[in-house]
């Protein structure tokens, strides 16, 4: 069902009567892949080492930490959508800031991956039942309708049959 949500219009937050406000804990789901990689990426260069390429491990593991270092950059601890259907996310000790969800914006079965443009460039919330209460995120669900419809590629006519969802059975 993943592979065919490129296809889809991507979500857009709509107006309601109340205003939902949704505290923002960090996803334990992208912590744990994010070990895995860092886990996959020390044991690439155990293996560059054993084969004798000093150098390129040393390049690898220069790279790897200086992705995977954690940072110490402020996250957003809450996430409000007032009844106009605006969002705004509110830094710890900061006010709210003004924030536009972003094309981009996905759902991904439960989770729903938001990327925001705002003051502070560009963020992304991996938004899941890991760290949003169940009845938060249905609401939030609700409160992100689809977008308008685009036209789609023509790619899976030439492609094999069964490669497109309205083929199988």
């Amino acid at each position: 069902m993943l592979h065919a949500r490129w296809l889809d219009p991507p979500p857009q937050v709509r107006p309601a009567a109340d205003t939902l406000e949704l505290e923002l804990p960090a996803s334990s789901r992208l912590r744990i892949a994010r070990a895995v990689l860092a886990g996959t990426i020390l044991l690439y260069c155990v293996e560059l080492l054993l084969c004798g390429h000093w150098l390129v491990a040393s390049g690898v593991t220069l790279s790897a930490a200086s992705g995977l270092w954690p940072r110490r950059a402020a996250r957003p601890q809450r996430l409000r959508i007032d009844p106009a259907g605006r969002l705004w996310l509110q830094w710890a000790g900061a006010c709210w800031e003004h924030w536009q969800l972003d094309p981009v914006s996905m759902r991904c079965g439960a989770h729903l991956l938001l990327v925001m443009r705002g003051g502070r460039g560009r963020q992304r919330l991996l938004l899941g039942p890991d760290n949003v209460p169940p009845a938060a995120l249905a609401a939030l669900h609700r409160r992100l309708l689809a977008g308008p419809a685009r036209a789609t590629t023509a790619l899976h006519s030439v492609a094999a049959p069964g490669s497109h969802p309205s083929d199988l059975p």
